[in-house]
């Protein structure tokens, strides 16, 4: 996945939610000398429970997916290669209230 010399490695991380399900992705972008690259990594969708959660508590399952799936990429890439990696993860304000 990354070979080659990159100027900037930055992990970016989606999150979204409606009233059937919450998902989550993540998108590494390469910067090289002129150009750059942009791949999806990982993704992982969920139905939601069936007693109807509100809205914000399906935002926070999100939240969750999203940090885990960070978390697992960071871990195996920065296992693999050494390179520093910058994490872009923006949830929504009251979602940072809840973690």
């Amino acid at each position: 996945m990354l070979h080659g010399t990159f100027k900037q490695v930055t992990l970016h991380i989606f999150t979204d939610v409606s009233a059937i399900g919450y998902a989550s992705c993540a998108f590494l972008r390469c910067v090289e000398e002129d150009k750059v690259k942009v791949s999806l990594v990982s993704a992982k969708a969920r139905v939601a429970p069936v007693q109807r959660p509100t809205i914000p508590r399906l935002e926070l399952l999100g939240a969750t997916i999203g940090a885990r799936i960070s978390s697992t990429i960071l871990e195996t890439l920065n296992s693999t290669l050494r390179h520093k990696f910058e994490v872009r993860f923006k949830p929504r304000i009251y979602e940072m209230d809840w973690i």
